[in-house]
């Protein structure tokens, strides 16, 4: 976005939250009923909170409560009024619906998109990249990148983007001068990474795992089902619980394992069935995966 004398001088914070209608939040509130019950912490606040959040890198509610208590002499800066309490915050992530928070990006998007540069590689772009890394990435293909990012969302524990972006981009990556290919493709993995996550929440039923197809036009699971495995690693110990057989969890992992494993009698709906086993793989993590942020 260009540059603007009416954000002289104010916190990079503040000059965000710039950008979001209040009247507009009210609106979205309104129509997904996100109010009821509601006496002080409000849709907006709620957003703003989560922003703050993900803008200072913290993993649990505890750290951003902490954070927030750290930061209390300057709350008008973080366009809040108040300091916010755990149980609230636990509160409103259970009783609101993240439909709402997708209608505000989408809110938002729409009325600041001209403005916004088309700031990632396209796919074919983005598979070159990988490949182009050879073995300093993880996955080296598209389906092994869809594979690898599918086994970092389902699992045990949240993996820190840094290391998984340093692991398929380079440690420097995330550093890398705006318009360069490698902070391209970090924008490009990174999307990749949240259209399936939206897909998972909020459609699971079209949620389909990206294979290649072999030269009959049969699909072909292999890279998807390699990076996957990569994902895996990043927690093995955590993940130990459904891929050692001598573990009661195997049968959950076995829903994935068995298919893929014989690649000449694949089933064939084997994108269902491999969607289906992904998807019960995160249903059975989620209690796990929810202790750190309450």
């Amino acid at each position: 976005m260009g540059k603007s004398k009416n954000f002289s001088g104010q916190p990079i914070f503040n000059q965000l939250i710039k950008f979001i209608d209040k009247s507009e939040i009210r609106e979205i509130a309104r129509q997904h009923d996100s109010e009821r019950y509601v006496k002080k912490f409000t849709t907006y606040n709620h957003l703003i909170f989560m922003l703050f959040v993900a803008f200072e890198g913290y993993h649990s509610i505890r750290e951003a409560i902490l954070g927030l208590l750290a930061n209390a002499h300057k709350l008008s800066h973080l366009g809040l009024s108040y300091l916010v309490r755990r149980s609230t915050f636990s509160e409103a992530n259970q009783r609101r619906t993240s439909k709402v928070f997708g209608d505000i990006y989408m809110s938002v998007y729409r009325k600041h998109s001209s403005v916004l540069a088309d700031s990632r590689l396209s796919d074919a772009d983005l598979h070159t990249y990988l490949r182009a890394r050879g073995s300093a990435a993880a996955v080296n293909s598209l389906s092994g990148l869809d594979g690898y990012l599918a086994a970092i969302l389902v699992g045990p524990k949240f993996i820190d983007p840094r290391i998984w972006v340093a692991d398929l981009a380079g440690e420097n990556a995330m550093m890398a001068a705006e318009g360069t290919q490698d902070a391209l493709a970090v924008q490009a993995i990174v999307h990749h990474f949240n259209t399936i996550s939206v897909i998972m929440s909020d459609a699971p039923d079209q949620y389909r795992p990206r294979f290649d197809t072999d030269r009959t036009g049969k699909p072909d699971p292999l890279f998807w089902e390699l990076g996957f495995y990569q994902g895996v690693a990043l927690a093995k110990r955590s993940w130990a619980q459904v891929t050692n057989p001598k573990n009661p969890g195997r049968p959950i992992f076995d829903r994935l394992y068995v298919p893929l494993e014989n690649k000449k009698a694949l089933p064939p709906d084997i994108d269902r069935v491999i969607a289906q086993a992904v998807l019960a793989l995160k249903e059975y993590f989620t209690p796990q995966r929810m202790k750190s942020f309450r």
